[in-house]
């Protein structure tokens, strides 16, 4: 046996997170124990009897592998697994501008805005890579900056999209991430038409503290998202809204989060509305982001020692 190429060793807190790169699978380890695992690990034929338990489970999880098998091959099969599942997924940053200016945002807003030209390519390119790799489900996911506020050219591309695909029997599938504060009834109605299924709507904390990190000129950004994402899921029936909470260690309250929420949020639509979380930590002059899963409630981290 042998380690994988691919295993990661990662200071976290007291300890070490070990993970690897091809199954995806990790634990953490004690500051105690780390050092020693790490050499079972990397070593294994050394420790094949010793720790045999161990091993087992490392073998399973991908940490430890067969002399003969060649990762290198695993990562192709898979990608190309991937590539010819007959699905694609296109994303568009149509501006890298945002309505906002919120403390953690790692990106650099600029007042850049797809041109005509830029489209036409972008049309170019999903008709020609649509029909040459017989693809049957296109996604097209809107990022940025903000999306919204380059609107009509949203619009155009989606519009195409949905068209072209209707057109030659391809499924399609759209989804924005937004602050959504741009966002209409008669938008909502819009986008809904043309597709839009998923929408990734970021709240900041309570309606306190979201209100102090997206400043707008009412004070009343949270109350205008929460409303929004109640009208999205009322207005196409069959889309789901992600809320990311975005948190730092001052405005971590989820009781109080979920409770301005759902004060705003019926009972009947909330089957269509998930939450994932994401941490801010501010250390020095630097910024850390931790993402975690997309629940209700954060998964333990796997422990073995």
């Amino acid at each position: 046996m042998k380690s994988s190429d691919y295993n990661y060793f990662i200071p976290y807190k007291d300890g070490h997170i070990f993970f690897n790169g091809i199954t995806k699978r990790f634990f953490l380890a004690s500051e105690k124990n780390h050092a020693k695992l790490m050499d079972i690990i990397s070593r294994p034929d050394d420790y094949r009897e010793k720790y045999a338990p161990f091993l087992e489970r490392m073998s399973a999880e991908g940490f430890v592998v067969e002399d003969d098998v060649q990762e290198m091959d695993i990562i192709r099969e898979e990608f190309d697994r991937k590539r010819n599942s007959g699905q694609y997924t296109l994303m568009v940053l149509p501006t890298y501008d945002c309505n906002l200016r919120c403390w953690y945002c790692i990106q650099e807003h600029q007042n850049m805005t797809l041109s005509d030209e830029t489209v036409a390519r972008i049309k170019k390119h999903i008709e020609k890579y649509l029909l040459e790799n017989e693809i049957k489900e296109f996604r097209l996911s809107w990022f940025g900056g903000e999306p919204l506020l380059a609107y009509r050219k949203l619009i155009e591309i989606t519009r195409f999209s949905k068209d072209f695909c209707e057109c030659h029997h391809i499924g399609f599938f759209s989804d924005m991430t937004t602050n959504s504060l741009l966002l209409t009834s008669e938008r909502i109605k819009e986008l809904g038409g043309l597709g839009l299924r998923s929408f990734q709507i970021t709240i900041d904390g309570c309606r306190e503290k979201h209100n102090q990190v997206k400043r707008d000129k009412d004070n009343a950004a949270f109350d205008k998202a929460v409303n929004n994402v109640l009208e999205i899921v009322k207005t196409i029936p069959d889309s789901y809204c992600i809320l990311r909470i975005n948190y730092s260690d001052q405005t971590l309250e989820p009781g109080k989060i979920m409770h301005d929420v759902n004060l705003m949020i019926p009972h009947e639509y909330r089957k269509q509305i998930f939450v994932m979380s994401t941490m801010h930590i501010s250390i020095a002059y630097s910024r850390m982001e931790m993402s975690e899963s997309a629940t209700m409630r954060n998964p333990k981290m796997p422990k073995v020692c």
